[in-house]
């Protein structure tokens, strides 16, 4: 699960905008999205079952960014997962690692990323993969 936090640093509570409309603009400008750290072998996982479909994903690698932890915080605040990854299809948090293998197994994920919701991505038009 590559590590929630390295050293002494915990999560606070934070309710920064900029890294907010940082995660809404990416989760409603991509179809999926991965939030991911580059040395968690489950992060691996899910973006190779997406290659795998031929479902093009966002991958935002929380560790090699300046504000990385602050963004997993946001993130852990609004979908109560601390681990990565997280993963979004359509602007809807479907969960983990475990939770994407399993909606895999079951044939349903190109299902989601198929299906028209308010929060399709690419400016609201639902095109299908």
């Amino acid at each position: 699960m590559g590590g929630v936090f390295s050293g002494p640093q915990t999560c606070q509570s934070y309710t920064d905008a900029t890294a907010f409309q940082i995660i809404h603009d990416t989760i409603t400008k991509n179809r999926v999205v991965i939030f991911s750290k580059t040395t968690c072998p489950y992060c691996d996982i899910v973006k190779n079952i997406f290659a795998d479909l031929g479902i093009p994903y966002k991958a935002i690698e929380l560790d090699l960014r300046s504000d990385g932890v602050h963004l997993q915080c946001i993130l852990t605040e609004m979908t109560g997962i601390k681990t990565v990854p997280k993963v979004f299809i359509n602007g809807t948090c479907i969960g983990g690692g475990s939770d994407t293998v399993l909606l895999h197994s079951k044939g349903r994920l190109l299902d989601m990323v198929n299906e028209c919701g308010p929060n399709s991505a690419i400016e609201g038009v639902c095109i299908l993969l």
